[in-house]
């Protein structure tokens, strides 16, 4: 039988969840930059004009409670209709060019946020 196994010994909880937010900050960054990268360059996905949205993408981690998460997000009042579709304000509909949901689905990507909060909390524990 091989197995390994991970403990992290006599480290406050405190410790672990900085450590942890680190590494999904550092996988935010990531999914930010790929997103913003796929603007114009990736079949299916909005063009760049002005490149304000492009621009108001950012990324943050927040901690509520229990609850710890990454979010990829803009803030302009188009990105909506532009991800999921829907009725334009100015009249017209718009079909849905998701830019930010493919990018936090991906599991490559998935799996380098995964690698880089153990990485930081392996790392924040020596």
């Amino acid at each position: 039988m091989i197995a390994s196994k991970f403990e992290i010994t006599n480290t406050p909880i405190v410790e672990i969840k900085k450590y942890l937010k680190l590494g999904l900050k550092k996988g935010m960054y990531l999914i930010e930059g790929k997103v913003k990268k796929g603007f114009g360059t990736i079949k299916g996905r909005p063009k760049v004009k002005s490149g304000n949205l492009r621009r108001s993408i950012k990324s943050r981690v927040m901690e509520r409670g229990n609850v710890i998460e990454g979010i990829v997000s803009s803030k302009t009042t188009y990105a909506r209709i532009l991800e999921i579709g829907g009725r334009r304000p100015r009249g017209g509909y718009q079909k849905a060019m998701p830019f930010i949901r493919p990018e936090m689905e991906n599991d490559h990507n998935i799996n380098s946020i995964k690698a880089f909060i153990v990485e930081s909390i392996v790392r924040g524990n020596k």
